[in-house]
Formats: structure tokens, sequence, C-alpha cells
């Protein structure tokens, strides 16, 4: 090939790798991110700037049953929630040290830049947390024979439950007047179907000692997972 046809060539080549890179460019350089006809995506900011390493979800009822689909933003904020059934979902940011956003509406094919809501105080964060660190907070008995006791009671309940999240940590204004020291009357089990393997558990924790131990005692005081 001669020098002329070579350098036409190369030219040729720079130019279609410059079309090709011109798209991407103008995406980064914009916020915006590629997307298919089934797929929600943008960027999501705070009052900090962008916020990387935070849960985008988007749910729908529309479906026979629940639909959830959670991706993370990468370290500039961006996320692609992909190939997603064609219905109407509701699209909100969660994340440490946030609190949920608001819930917007949207749909297969839009871009969506969302607004993330710094949280106020550490309480308000610390409610997203795993529900493993809440149970960290309490406290175990004395001795590794009770504590023992205890891990075995507790095992079959995580067949079944997540202790620590707010259900199970939180005691509702109708459940928390009263000692009761039957596991029928008592104010932490009346109002939930428990089966009898639940009961016998429940039985053998203690009614007073069992339920109630497990989400009461770090409730008085004013304690957070993260300072635990």
């Amino acid at each position: 090939m001669k020098p002329r046809g070579r350098h036409s060539l190369r030219a040729g080549l720079c130019a279609i790798v410059m079309a090709g890179s011109i798209p991407w460019l103008v995406e980064t350089q914009g916020g915006s991110v590629a997307i298919d006809a089934d797929d929600i995506g943008g960027t999501v900011t705070s009052a900090n700037g962008l916020e990387a390493g935070v849960w985008v979800i988007a749910e729908t009822t529309d479906l026979p049953t629940r639909f959830i689909r959670i991706v993370v933003t990468d370290d500039r904020g961006r996320y692609v929630i992909p190939d997603l059934p064609r219905e109407t979902y509701q699209v909100f940011v969660r994340g440490y040290g946030l609190v949920d956003s608001a819930r917007v509406t949207a749909k297969p094919g839009q871009q969506l830049n969302l607004k993330a809501t710094r949280a106020p105080d550490a309480k308000a964060a610390a409610q997203i947390y795993p529900a493993a660190w809440w149970l960290a907070m309490v406290k175990a008995p004395a001795g590794a024979e009770a504590q023992k006791k205890l891990q075995m009671d507790l095992k079959e309940c995580f067949d079944c439950h997540q202790l620590g999240n707010k259900a199970t940590r939180e005691i509702l204004p109708s459940m928390s007047a009263g000692t009761a020291s039957t596991l029928a009357a008592s104010p932490c089990t009346k109002d939930l179907p428990l089966s009898g393997g639940s009961a016998k558990i429940a039985s053998a924790l203690g009614v007073a000692g069992g339920v109630r131990s497990i989400t009461m005692p770090r409730l008085a005081v004013p304690k957070l997972p993260i300072e635990s």
C-alpha cells in the first residue's frame, strides 16, 4: 500500500472511532445514561452532590404479585434498572445516611434523575439499617449455658421471622400495656397468630421474658445500632 493510502485508511479509522465516541461523551458529560425500552435509568444526587453506592428501588403492584427491583448507583451516581415488565413503577432512593426519598412514578424507557434526601439525624438514618444491626443490640444473658439456650430457643424463629426488623423491634401502643404472665394474655403476643411451634418457643423463653425481651430492653433508652 502506498503511504498516501495508508494515511487515508488511518484517517478513516480515526473518524469512525471518534464518531462512535461522541454519543458516549455526550451521555457522560450530560449525566444521562444509555437505556433500552424496558429500562429506567438516570442519576441520583443530593445536597451533597452525586450519590454513589445508594439503592434505587422500583416497585409495582400492577402485576399479579408485588414486584420490586433494586439496583445500586455507580461512583458517578448513575443507575439503570433493567428488563422491567411494562407497568407503572414507584421509584425511590434508599441508602445509609439517607431517609427514603419521595416516590416518583415512572415507566420503562424513561430517563429519571432522582433527588436523594439526607437524614436529619442518626435516629432517622438508622431506620433502614439491616435487621441484624438492631438484633445485635439485644443484651444476651450472662453465662455460656444461658447464651447457648437463648441461641437454641431463637434458632427456629429465624425460619419464619426477621428478628430486628421494624415489626419485631417496635411495640404498638395497643400492645404496650400490662404485664401478663400467660402467653394467651401477653400484650406482646395476643394480637399475633402464633403457630404451635412459635407458642412453644415463646413459652420456653418466658412470656414477659420471651417475645418482649427480644424487643423491649433497648427501646426505653435513646440507643441506635451504630452507637452500640
